[in-house]
């Protein structure tokens, strides 16, 4: 029969045949095991949420391009009818 080391819980106790030099301190976590993919998963970029986003980018900035462009249309042709307006105005009321 054994006595487990003072401070050591049955718990924390190094499982039978293994060392406690083999065992992480506690803790920490061990670093996992590096493993390598094969095949097309470890290819796979993603492609389809950068495709999308930039799409939607560029559909945005087109978009705001013609809102832009039709507000000063309708500018444009609102300041000429006020000021076509006012021309026939002055000119009715100097008559």
């Amino acid at each position: 029969m054994t006595i487990p080391a003072a401070g050591v819980t049955a718990s924390t106790a190094p499982p039978v045949g293994t060392t406690a030099g083999a065992m992480p301190a506690l803790g920490t976590v061990a670093a996992p095991a590096t493993t390598t993919v094969q095949g097309p998963a470890a290819d796979q970029v993603p492609w389809m949420p950068l495709l999308v986003v930039s799409l939607s980018l560029a559909g945005s900035i087109g978009a705001n391009l013609f809102l832009g462009w039709s507000y000063m249309d309708a500018r444009q042709k609102y300041r000429h009818l006020v000021q076509k307006t006012a021309n026939k105005f002055r000119r009715a009321v100097a008559a």
